[in-house]
Parts: structure tokens; C-alpha cells; sequence
């Protein structure tokens, strides 16, 4: 089954080599993220099926030299708590910093 430990473990280390958490003001409205970007869609997709199908992987875009890419997204607040807490034990302390910081910005502290 996507999201058993085991799928949650490999998310949690390929988030910590290849995704950032964040937030920052989109608008008017602040915004909390969680967010990876790959030159192959294969990593990502498999990312978003151990999380339980949060988020949403985007692409094929293109950068300034031409290359092809793809990012995983999740943007709601529930669904980058949810990852969060998925993938808490397997996170390294720089990776639970920086959740812990886009949290606490979003929620005013």
C-alpha cells in the first residue's frame, strides 16, 4: 500500500537530499510549501504516492538552458502538515528546522 513506512522512509530521504519546505506571501495571503524539483518525473511521482496522493507534480516546464523539468507541489496548509508529520522521523534536524520555521512563519510566530 502507498505511505507504509517503508515508501515513507525513501520519501523522507529523497526530500531530504532534493525538497525544501517554505513559506512565503502569494497575493495578500501567506502561504505555506512543500515543494521538489527533478529533471525526471518518475521520483516525483512516486514522492506524491506515499504521501497519499498530496500535492501535485507539475510539468514538463523548461529552464533557461533548455532542460526539461518537473516539480512536486503542495501548497494548502492541511496538506503540508500532513506530509510534515509523514515524513517527521525520517527527516535530518536541517530539514525539521525548516519545517518548523515555515510553520511557525505561517502562523504568525
Amino acid at each position: 500500500m502507498a505511505g507504509n513506512r517503508e515508501q515513507l522512509s525513501w520519501a523522507g530521504g529523497f526530500f531530504v537530499g532534493e525538497g525544501t519546505f517554505g513559506c512565503y506571501r502569494n497575493h495578500k495571503s501567506l502561504r505555506v510549501s512543500c515543494t521538489i524539483t527533478q529533471f525526471h518525473r518518475e521520483p516525483l511521482d512516486r514522492f506524491q504516492k506515499a504521501v497519499w496522493n498530496l500535492g501535485a507534480v507539475g510539468g514538463p516546464y523548461v529552464n533557461k538552458r533548455g532542460k526539461q523539468f518537473w516539480n512536486f507541489r503542495a501548497h494548502s496548509f492541511e496538506h503540508v502538515q500532513a506530509i510534515i508529520a509523514a515524513l517527521w522521523p525520517f527527516l535530518d534536524h536541517v530539514k525539521q528546522e525548516q519545517a518548523t520555521r515555515a510553520l511557525r512563519k505561517f502562523h504568525g510566530r
